[in-house]
C-alpha cells in the first residue's frame, strides 16, 4: 500500500500500524508486509471485519493510496526489460523481441495469429502463465 501526501507529492510511510483488537505475534509481524514494497507480499487477517489504523505521527493530508489487491505480480512494471515469446510447434518458444516497459502496456505488431504466447520479465519474472489473444485480450490458459 502506497501512500502519497497533497503536500509534498511525495511517497509517505506510516509510523506504525496497528489493528482495531490484539493481534498474535504472526500477525503482528506481517503487518510490515502491507509497506514492504513487494507487489506480492501480503497481510492476512485472522478476523472478519478487522480494522487497520495507519499512524502516520501527524495529521497529514492524503493526495492518493495506491491498494493492491492479493496477486502473484504479473504486472507490466516501468523499467522492467520483458520478452515475448511465441510457441512454434517442434520448433520451440521463438521471440518477438525484447523491450523495456517506459508504460504499464508493452506493443508487438508481429504475433502470429493463433499463437500460444509467453511474456518473461527478464528484470524480476518468477510466475509466469502462457496466454493467447481472442479479439486483442490476453486470456490465460
Amino acid at each position: 500500500m502506497n501512500f502519497v501526501s497533497i503536500n509534498c507529492g511525495q511517497e509517505i510511510f506510516p509510523d506504525t500500524i496497528w489493528a482495531n483488537h490484539r493481534l498474535s505475534i504472526i500477525h503482528r509481524k506481517n503487518l510490515n508486509l502491507i509497506n514492504d514494497d513487494d507487489w506480492s507480499s501480503f497481510y492476512m487477517s485472522d478476523r472478519n471485519g478487522e480494522k487497520l489504523i495507519f499512524d502516520f505521527g501527524k495529521n497529514i493530508y492524503l493526495d492518493s493510496i495506491l491498494f493492491i489487491p492479493r496477486n502473484d505480480d504479473n504486472f507490466i512494471h516501468f523499467g522492467d526489460e520483458y520478452e515475448l515469446f511465441y510457441h512454434a510447434g517442434a520448433k520451440g518458444w521463438k521471440s518477438l523481441g525484447r523491450q523495456k516497459a517506459n508504460s504499464n502496456s508493452l506493443y508487438y505488431d508481429n504475433i502470429p495469429q493463433n499463437s500460444v504466447l509467453w511474456l518473461h520479465d527478464h528484470t524480476r519474472g518468477k510466475e509466469e502463465r502462457c496466454f493467447y489473444l481472442l479479439n486483442g485480450q490476453q486470456v490465460f490458459i
